[in-house]
């Protein structure tokens, strides 16, 4: 069998942006349950557009459904939230199987809805991974496109 050979420094993954505004572009989702299995991750696939240094360039959050900042996200996208009963909910919906409530646990769902390809403004940070110790970048905010909106947004979201 034929052994396939990388160099190193190709499979280390994307360097860091340095911080800034940057325009994205919300491709997607990648959905999976949070470590402990109580509440989901929905990892917004994020692609730098409009920069001529980093177009193209993805950037990652987890967005965990138990987060204060869901709204800010979605406002960030210029939509709002949905209102159902008492609760507010992403607009849109994932389709898939069920959450099974196991840990890590990748749910495969696919987002439709109109977030996709819809454009926003984030503030990027960078910052050492604690695990890895590695720089990585950090969303540290999501920027309201409503124009007529009163709520108050997250700010410094880098910990």
């Amino acid at each position: 069998m034929p052994k396939i050979t990388v160099p190193k420094d190709q499979v280390e993954g994307f360097k860091p942006i340095e911080g800034g505004v940057y325009e994205v572009r919300l491709d997607g989702f990648e959905p999976i349950s949070s470590k402990d299995g109580t509440s989901i991750n929905l990892r917004p696939k994020l692609v730098v557009i409009n920069h001529p240094k980093h177009n193209d360039q993805r950037l990652f959050d987890n967005l965990n459904t138990g987060c204060w900042y869901i709204q800010d996200f979605v406002h960030c996208f210029g939509l709002e939230m949905v209102q159902k009963g008492d609760d507010l909910d992403i607009p849109g919906e994932f389709l898939g199987r069920d959450f099974s409530g196991q840990k890590k646990e990748k749910l495969g769902w696919t987002y439709v809805g109109p977030l996709l390809g819809r454009v926003g403004k984030v503030r990027v940070v960078v910052q050492e991974n604690s695990q890895t110790h590695k720089e990585q970048n950090v969303i540290d905010q999501w920027y309201c496109a409503l124009t007529a909106c009163q709520e108050k947004h997250s700010t410094n979201l880098a910990r």
